[in-house]
């Protein structure tokens, strides 16, 4: 299966791609073959699988799943069809609220990068059960079947049961079985003593039971990103594995690194925390989408999702004032693929003589485009900001932090993933952006970032708090906290005092790609003189 992965994602990368100005130059003379063409992701750094969900945008799922989170998460504010001023939905303010930021991008910085590195994880499908899913390359794997093919999430989600395999496991080597083939989600209903009902393990497994369809399986881009994404900017970087004693006060748990991002995850994913968000909502399909019929740019504002100058404004001060990471929803339309951002670089160029340049030879007068003959140029004419006095290009490169695989061995770099972005930002006398206009129906869709201090917490975690003193290095206190963890568990929530926990012993850095590329090599070659040992010593028994 990963080979099949890792092909789709070196076809994704023979896709014809050219620079912003190339693109730009193309889409001025012939708009309607380029601007609704699937912008291309290039992987530019990470040495891990990374999952690639099979969507169906037309599954009725698709659309509810997407409307119901978004109303769960943010405060979201309808745009209307009024032109390319951004809307109360996609003003820099929804975002910033009553921070102050800077709007003049003669001020703004062209390019910027996250102070601290977001981590890459899984987005933990809900086809596998989220964290019940036991991910470990060997025989018990709920991923495939012993074809070696993937499993739907009833196959999946009945490859195992709680809590009878815990139960038979205890005529051997407990310790043994559970951190060789225990789920994350086992693991910890394990470590707070929820040994007779799993269940978290068990919750896990049925929260694709409302989007089952007809073949027994749930649509593989449901997941957790919207969890995972908040916990990579805002959880320090679980590296390091863990070991904890149950509370049962003898079973020695291994929490692999992977095993704690997802928790983390989890936590992010099923607990609320105050949020920053900007951004539209697209709820039509595709061919639905109203469209300029000469240049094949969106007309609909409900359908333009965040704005360009908003875009910039917010991206700018964050990521390259502040040196904070935010989450993107990096796809237009009705897919959510949440993204932790690590870096941008923008530049400059004159739309009507194509050439790059700084901010001051690449803005031009609107009423200097008036007379344009260009399919693109009417249409940026016709939709400006009647407050604008100057236009300029952008082309921008964005690098995103990306899904990966979870493994028992230590994490390696992350996986990050660039995308180019070409557009126009609408600016007045005094180099204030004021507005811009997407270049191809390929954008964000929003962005968002836990508000700062914000932290997910439950009831459960507001009464430990208060009441209950010491760590879950104690099996006192996992007997303590037992009946809170079953209680947030069977709502798919988990215990702060666990994450905090957990987090803190394994924290570490981020390995360098060229070390991770070592370590992974290091560890072939053992397995292979592994191999080979047994395999000689097999036939010295033999003759």
């Amino acid at each position: 299966m990963r080979t099949l992965l890792l092909l789709a994602v070196l076809l994704g990368l023979a896709m014809v791609y050219c620079d912003g100005l190339d693109y730009w130059k193309a889409i001025k003379t012939d708009p309607l073959n380029w601007v609704d063409r699937e912008l291309p992701r290039e992987i530019v750094d990470g040495d891990q699988n990374v999952y690639l969900p099979r969507w169906n945008k037309k599954d009725p799922h698709f659309k509810t799943f997407n409307d119901e989170w978004r109303q769960q998460n943010f405060d979201i504010k309808n745009n209307n069809n009024l032109g390319r001023p951004w809307q109360d939905g996609d003003a820099p303010t929804q975002f910033f609220k009553d921070q102050a930021y800077v709007s003049d991008l003669s001020k703004l910085p062209t390019s910027g990068q996250a102070a601290a590195e977001p981590w890459s994880s899984t987005y933990w499908p809900i086809e596998y059960g989220i964290l019940s899913v036991r991910y470990a390359d060997n025989e018990k794997s709920t991923f495939v079947d012993d074809q070696g093919s993937s499993l739907t999430w009833n196959q999946s989600i009945h490859k195992y049961s709680e809590p009878q395999d815990f139960q038979a496991a205890q005529s051997g080597d407990l310790t043994t079985y559970v951190n060789t083939y225990f789920s994350a989600a086992e693991k910890y209903d394990l470590l707070v003593g929820d040994t007779k009902a799993f269940t978290l393990t068990n919750n896990n497994k049925q929260q694709g039971s409302q989007y089952e369809d007809a073949n027994g399986d749930v649509e593989s881009w449901m997941g957790i990103c919207h969890g995972w994404s908040p916990a990579a900017i805002s959880v320090p970087r679980p590296q390091n594995d863990v070991t904890v004693t149950a509370a049962d006060g003898k079973t020695q748990i291994k929490f692999y690194a992977d095993d704690i991002r997802g928790l983390a995850s989890l936590k992010y994913a099923a607990t609320n925390e105050d949020t920053l968000f900007a951004g539209g909502r697209c709820n039509l399909a595709d061919k639905d989408v109203p469209k300029d019929p000469a240049s094949g740019l969106i007309t609909d504002y409900t359908c333009f999702d965040i704005n360009p100058g908003s875009w910039v404004i917010i991206l700018a001060n964050q990521l390259g004032v502040q040196k904070k990471s935010f989450v993107i929803d990096a796809t237009f339309d009705l897919q959510v693929w949440n993204q932790p951002m690590y870096s941008y670089t923008m530049s400059y160029f004159n739309i009507l003589s194509d050439a790059a340049g700084d901010l001051e030879t690449s803005k031009v007068k609107v009423g200097d485009i008036a007379n344009s003959t260009s399919a693109v140029m009417k249409f940026i004419n016709k939709m400006v900001n009647s407050k604008a006095t100057h236009l300029v290009g952008v082309n921008m490169d964005i690098v995103y932090i990306a899904e990966t695989s979870p493994s028992h061995n230590p994490p390696g770099a992350d996986r990050k993933v660039k995308v180019s972005y070409v557009f126009t930002l609408e600016l007045d006398d005094q180099n204030t952006i004021i507005g811009g206009e997407w270049l191809h129906n390929q954008h964000p869709d929003f962005l968002w970032a836990p508000a700062a201090g914000a932290k997910p917490m439950n009831d459960e975690d507001n009464t430990i708090a208060s009441s209950i003193n010491g760590d879950i290095s104690s099996p006192q206190v996992l007997n303590q906290i037992t009946q809170y963890a079953q209680s947030a568990s069977a709502r798919g929530e988990v215990l702060d005092i666990v994450i905090e926990y957990l987090v803190k012993k394994a924290a570490g850095s981020n390995p360098s790609l060229r070390a991770s590329l070592v370590e992974t090599e290091y560890r072939r070659l053992r397995n292979a003189y592994e191999s080979a040992r047994n395999e000689y010593s097999d036939f010295l028994s033999r003759n």
